[in-house]
């Protein structure tokens, strides 16, 4: 084989490799009209959310998080033990916590306009420290 055609061929593999690697990286599109899917989705995404979030603060989260009336709903606990270091979290950190906590939620779900709401609360407490809507871009928190 001449060096042209090696080249060629090398450059085409190259090709086709970096056009299926980019099949292949982008996320599979949610079906919003289907609450299943979007549901087995935002369950994936607790596990990942608890992961990217540990100790955020120095407060241990969970996180719930359902789709319900076509709007996403989470419920954000954090450990009786961590009180104390979740009373010092200021509110605009708390506010760029739930921004991109919201972010990773658009993005998995690949759309902006779903509305989410949630609150925010001890994991022993029967009524919430924080409740928040995000909807149309705007994030209020309460």
């Amino acid at each position: 084989m001449s060096i042209k055609n090696f080249c060629l061929k090398t450059l085409c593999i190259g090709v086709i490799a970096s056009q299926s690697l980019t099949l292949f990286a982008s996320a599979p599109k949610v079906d919003l009209n289907n609450p299943l899917a979007i549901n087995y989705v935002l369950e994936q995404l607790e596990d990942k959310l608890e992961k990217n979030y540990d100790k955020q603060f120095k407060v241990d989260w969970d996180f719930d998080i359902l789709f319900s009336n076509g709007r996403v709903i989470i419920a954000i606990e954090y450990d009786k033990e961590d009180a104390k270091a979740f009373k010092q979290i200021s509110k605009a950190d708390l506010e760029k916590l739930l921004t991109s906590i919201i972010s990773e939620i658009q993005t998995n779900l690949g759309t902006t306009t779903i509305p989410i709401e949630g609150i925010i609360k001890e994991d022993d407490a029967k009524q919430p420290t924080y409740t928040f809507m995000f909807k149309n871009g705007k994030l209020d928190i309460k």
